[in-house]
């Protein structure tokens, strides 16, 4: 794969080989997979949103967040990289920054997707030895997954529209690798606004209500079992399904709990 395919056209292969010392990361998942990658001292600035490691980013200067950054502040902090994503940031931030600055854009829209990107930032920063081990033990983690085979999954992400994850997007990727069928794969859009009678109407077993971006508690969960929507309602942290990078070291485990509350319904 080339430079230019590696890079959306965004940074050069000149930018590329002067291995970024002051890095601004965009994205939670991404300042998350910095410090997996022992980057930690060229990081120089973060979004508010960014959280993780929890005590470590905290002396990391935040621009603001991920869809409304500062961009005297970053300008003050003169990055020599900045790493964005399609979904977490808007077109015009991205294009912005990239008129001043080199900007590495993310698109994670699957499982192969993240892993494919944590190996691009691992060619960017130098740091390949460590990015190939973070991606070969999460392949590792989710091979070694039971699945919930045949049951059908509805992950919701907001109310008032209720939107559900459907297709080409990781939430989906992750639902398929747990062996879920996503039944709002064929609705219109990455993340269709739906009903209540659509997830009954489509026999959904499990919904899944996340805890980001919408934070879904336990009156919504009510909500929805009084309506009979589905066999099984369960709240659910949402970071382990929607965060890409090295987070997804930390989801196989989770999922392995969350089968034992639904395997009352496997079949």
């Amino acid at each position: 794969m080339s430079i230019r395919d590696y890079y959306y056209n965004l940074v050069s292969e000149q930018m590329i080989k002067a291995c970024p010392q002051r890095i601004i990361s965009l994205v939670p998942s991404v300042t998350e997979t910095l410090f997996s990658l022992g980057l930690e001292g060229r990081i120089a600035g973060r979004t508010d949103f960014c959280v993780h490691p929890a005590g470590q980013v905290d002396s990391i200067k935040s621009v603001g967040g991920p869809k409304n950054v500062d961009y005297s502040v970053i300008d003050s902090l003169k990055p020599d990289l900045i790493i964005a994503d399609k979904e977490e940031n808007t077109k015009k931030i991205v294009e912005e920054l990239s008129s001043r600055y080199p900007v590495y854009l993310s698109v994670v829209e699957s499982f192969d997707d993240a892993l494919r990107t944590v190996k691009e930032i691992g060619i960017i920063t130098g740091t390949m030895d460590k990015a190939e081990e973070i991606i070969n033990n999460i392949k590792q983690k989710f091979e070694g997954l039971n699945t919930f085979k045949g049951l059908k999954a509805a992950y919701l992400i907001w109310k008032n529209p209720y939107m559900a994850a459907g297709r080409r997007t990781f939430i989906n990727s992750i639902l398929e690798k747990l062996g879920f069928i996503n039944p709002f794969t064929g609705f219109e859009g990455r993340y269709p606004m739906i009903e209540v009678e659509d997830i009954k109407r489509l026999n959904t077993d499990v919904i899944f209500l996340a805890s980001e971006p919408f934070t879904f508690g336990e009156e919504d969960k009510r909500e929805l079992e009084e309506h009979k929507a589905a066999r099984k309602v369960i709240l659910v942290d949402g970071e382990m399904f929607c965060w890409p990078g090295s987070h997804m070291l930390k989801a196989p485990d989770y999922f392995r709990l969350l089968q034992a509350k639904i395997e009352e319904i496997i079949v």
